[in-house]
């Protein structure tokens, strides 16, 4: 829009095939739109709104949308610190007391090699018959990318998050608190000019005070990215 003044767009898509269950196969798509100012200090302030719709067994299950307002302070050697401030409605289809307003901060780091972010938040349901599914939570990453060389580099991330629910559950009787652990790694391969291919392993682990809350997960991931 001018030398200090740009438009943001973004537009992303994923599926998760689970084979044989097919009700629990996951589809998302994701639309970002927003303008970033550049400081005379070179410091950049950005908002974007963002809208996002979340298919389960192929039908429209929840979406979102809402709005991040973000600064960067930029730092010698290409090296950066952000801070962030989120809102999203989350309505679901034909879930009515699943509905929700979600408010989150963070503050990240990101350097040539390493970035890491810690960040925390609340959900909030918008009825309060399902006040036992509104939660705070907090969640802290680490991460980084390693050239091996000109087409081939190493890509590994950590991330933890705990969960605080608000009520006590009707079904359990007593309130619920998680903590969620995630840990990948993958390759980024350059297979063309300014296109990458980006396979990843990811290990979840979620640990519940309620055990049907309890589980381990393991998926696999492939992304083409083109960069411009």
């Amino acid at each position: 829009m001018s030398r200090q003044t740009r438009l943001l767009a973004s537009a992303l898509g994923s599926w998760r095939d689970n084979f044989n269950s097919g009700f629990v196969d996951q589809g998302t798509v994701t639309g970002t739109l927003g303008v970033v100012h550049t400081l005379a200090n070179r410091d950049a302030i950005s908002l974007s709104g963002q809208g996002q719709m979340l298919s389960l067994d192929g039908k429209n299950f929840r979406t979102a949308a809402g709005a991040t307002l973000r600064y960067t302070k930029r730092l010698e050697g290409d090296r950066a610190l952000s801070f962030s401030a989120d809102w999203f409605r989350l309505d679901y289809k034909g879930q009515p007391l699943l509905d929700a307003n979600r408010f989150g901060a963070s503050a990240t780091y990101a350097g040539k090699v390493i970035y890491a972010g810690l960040g925390g938040g609340r959900e909030q349901t918008v009825r309060r018959a399902a006040d036992h599914l509104s939660y705070t939570f907090i969640n802290g990453q680490v991460g980084a990318e390693q050239k091996l060389n000109e087409k081939l580099g190493l890509i590994a991330g950590l991330g933890v998050e705990y969960r605080n629910h608000d009520r006590t559950d009707p079904l359990f009787l007593k309130s619920r608190t998680d903590w969620r652990l995630d840990a990948s790694i993958g390759l980024r391969v350059l297979i063309a000019d300014r296109v990458t291919l980006r396979p990843r392993v990811t290990y979840t682990r979620n640990e519940s005070n309620l055990k049907l809350y309890d589980y381990d997960r393991v998926t696999a991931s492939a992304a083409v990215r083109f960069e411009f």
